[in-house]
């Protein structure tokens, strides 16, 4: 296979594999920032707190949800209730002792005044410590218009001398309890801001007021819960809220805007299902505790109330704050404020994984897969980051369930499929180069079976020098030289073409590879770009010989008819182990073999002349296929530039294709026994027995051959260690 294109292995630098991971990171990244996107990703979050649900700890006994359900709207009436419902449920609940009650309502306008009284007086007199919510609005009157005008000291506390806090959302305005009740009450911001989805995840945790900050609801209920003063809460945004005193010390995370995500994991149906139960209807607990205290039934029981946060709230869906959460598409809201108290007395914060981390993780692997899968075939390419996707979700999964971890899912996993989709791509557009690399080179020498071959294992051809075993074939025109001079040079090159192009056609057909043309002869190889064994590439190249033969006299058989010269062949054929790979100058090179197979195999082919035959084979070729081919044999002989002797044999047949023996089968029969007497040493009888197969085939040249030495031999017995070898000195 010659020429200066010949294909070379350049090493070529992995843009892909390099620049993909970073390039799909940072494009993950900006995808996050579209409401979609999010909206895809909290889905996801959501399916694992679902999960989680079904296996995780039980709520934390000291705080209750005391539910204004639908039976207390039926019971007591539409809302708002009267205050003075308030006002006795104040008085008896505190008969209970809880800690702190917490009111997930708003008091700001002024109702019946007895009604009001009755509330603040009830709430004073109870001794507990009491909180209601507020809303904090964007400007003044951006909602409603009533609110705070005076007494504004009592919301919050002052901002902290020299404290950071300008990335804290700041409040133009604020609906806070009529002032008789804010003046004996704590305050606590109900805000929160639903996602794209409609569902709230985050809650803040303080907000700037004016000169002051204002907590949030569940900040406050935990203040007086463990009997705080601002004094003992350190506010570091982007970090933590710290809670730090004798009794207690937290650490809550939030984020530069002082919002907590809430790890939610309690709906209604896991409080009141808890043991005791977590929620508690408004309606009977009111009714127990009357009868317990004000009708002294000592019969009916009563909640343990005794150091609890009751938070009391709506769960009607008759009334407006109900809305989807993570768990169900309607919920009752108060429960995010459940949820958030409840997990800074458990310190069960959700912690998000840094962005850092997770992405430069993701380019990590993403080049670890790419390299490790840049020579890995088709499928494992195409199943192996579809395994590793898989295994990254389910590690998200098990790091939320068990670690409250929580990983992004959507942009790692898209991400990861993404850059392995393109290195398929990448993949196939390499094999498609390389497939067009070696179509330009290999084309016009080996046949479309072994071409493909190539393709699906490129790694099998070695261009750069490999040790093989391969059958080799010579073949060759006889007397070619005195033609060139007789014919017209036209007619001869038509002729020519017309010869290789059916030589070449029975090579491909029998995947061979063609080297080159050496003038009018042909080499072939069997082995050198794919190999399938010595045996099967021996009787490829032997039905390729055969073929050839057969219709080198097809072909001569029609020119003759035509009136042109015909040509008289031969072909030489033998097997061993040689070099392969590109051999030549810088300027040109060929991919061919070398190697005393190479030599053997063109003396074997000179020997035809000796012989007056088409085809010989050497004794290589021989023992490889003797099982599937007839041969006779010829003799042992020593060719030019070679020590020691080996057989040569004229290929017959391949059995079951007795048809296509050139000679009568009895015709063989004899010349093998005559044959066999010879190598017998029994000169008389073999020259008998040849001497009847010159009587079938007077023109047979090594019958004539044999028949001759073994005539000599009868007359001039050789020594005992004659090896009966024909020397040959000439190609």
């Amino acid at each position: 296979m010659t020429g200066p294109d010949a294909p070379s292995a350049p090493a070529s630098v992995p843009w892909y594999e390099w620049l993909a991971p970073p390039v799909v990171a940072g494009a993950m990244l900006l995808l996050g920032l579209f409401p979609f996107f999010e909206r895809v990703e909290n889905l996801l979050v959501d399916q694992r707190i679902q999960s989680r649900a079904q296996n995780q700890a039980p709520p934390d006994p000291r705080v209750l949800f005391i539910t204004i359900d639908d039976a207390g709207i039926e019971a007591i009436g539409r809302w708002p209730w009267p205050r003075h419902v308030h006002g006795d449920f104040s008085q008896l609940a505190a008969l209970g002792r809880p800690s702190v009650i917490v009111w997930d309502l708003l008091m700001d306008a002024p109702s019946v005044a007895d009604d009001d009284a009755h509330l603040v007086d009830s709430i004073r007199q109870s001794g507990v410590s009491t909180v209601f919510g507020i809303v904090a609005l964007p400007a003044p009157g951006a909602s409603r218009p009533t609110g705070p005008t005076t007494a504004d000291a009592a919301l919050g506390w002052p901002l902290p001398a020299g404290a950071s806090l300008s990335s804290i959302p700041a409040a133009g305005d604020a609906i806070a309890s009529f002032p008789a009740l804010r003046n004996i009450t704590r305050s606590g911001l109900v805000n929160a801001e639903p996602g794209a989805d409609g569902v709230i995840r985050r809650l803040p945790m303080v907000m700037r007021y004016k000169d002051r900050l204002l907590p949030s609801l569940g900040l406050a209920a935990l203040m007086e819960y463990w009997k705080l003063d601002p004094s003992q809460v350190r506010i570091v945004p982007g970090d933590a809220i710290y809670l730090e005193s004798s009794v207690v010390r937290r650490r809550i995370p939030v984020d530069e805007a002082c919002t907590f995500l809430v790890n939610y994991r309690y709906e209604t149906t896991d409080l009141s299902t808890a043991s005791p139960p977590r929620s508690l209807s408004y309606l009977l607990l009111l009714r127990s505790l009357m009868a317990r205290h004000v009708e002294n039934r000592t019969d009916v029981p009563v909640p343990d109330l005794r150091e609890k946060i009751l938070l009391i709230g709506q769960s009607s869906t008759a009334l407006s704050d109900v809305g989807p959460s993570p768990r169900s598409e309607q919920s009752p809201r108060p429960l995010m404020h459940i949820n958030l108290i409840d997990n800074v007395l458990k310190e069960d914060y959700l912690r998000t994984a840094p962005a850092s981390a997770v992405w430069g993780g993701f380019i990590l692997l993403g080049w670890a897969s790419l390299f490790l899968l840049r020579r890995a075939g088709f499928w494992l390419t195409a199943t192996a980051p579809l395994v590793l996707v898989a295994g990254y979700v389910a590690a998200a999964f098990l790091a939320f369930t068990h670690a409250s971890l929580l990983l992004p899912v959507l942009g790692p996993a898209l991400g990861f499929t993404a850059i392995h989709i393109g290195a398929i791509g990448s993949q196939v557009l390499r094999e498609q180069m390389a497939r067009r690399t070696l179509r330009n080179a290999f084309s016009a020498y080996v046949s479309p079976a072994v071409l493909e071959s190539i393709y699906k294992n490129p790694g099998q051809l070695q261009l750069g020098g490999a040790s093989r075993e391969v059958a080799i074939l010579f073949a060759d025109i006889r007397s070619f030289t005195s033609m060139t001079e007789a014919m017209d040079a036209q007619q001869l090159v038509r002729q020519l073409n017309e010869y290789f192009a059916v030589m070449v056609a029975r090579i491909n057909d029998h995947h061979g590879s063609l080297h080159k043309y050496i003038g009018d002869a042909i080499m072939a190889v069997w082995g050198d770009v794919t190999n399938d064994g010595p045996g099967i590439d021996a009787g490829q190249a032997l039905r390729a010989a055969l073929s050839m033969r057969a219709a080198a006299s097809t072909l001569n058989q029609r020119w003759e008819d035509q009136d042109r010269p015909a040509f008289r062949i031969g072909i030489g054929l033998n097997h061993g182990r040689v070099i392969a790979g590109n051999i030549g100058a810088p300027q040109r090179v060929e991919y061919t073999v070398v190697g005393d197979a190479v030599n053997l195999a063109s003396r074997i082919e000179g020997l035809t002349k000796k012989f007056a035959l088409p085809l010989v084979v050497g004794e290589s070729i021989h023992d490889l296929a003797h099982e599937r081919f007839a041969f006779r044999p010829l003799s042992k002989v020593r060719v030019a530039g070679k020590v020691i002797p080996v057989r040569v044999y004229e290929p017959l047949y391949e059995l079951g294709r007795e048809k296509d023996c050139p000679y009568d089968l009895e015709w063989v029969r004899l010349y093998s026994e005559a044959y066999s007497r010879f190598e017998e040493r029994r000169w008389e009888v073999a020259a008998r027995l040849f001497e009847a197969c010159l009587q079938g085939n007077p023109a047979d040249q090594p019958t004539n051959m044999l028949l001759e030495l073994c005539r000599e031999l009868v007359n001039n017995p050789p020594p005992p260690e004659w090896d009966g070898v024909f020397e040959f000195e000439s190609k």
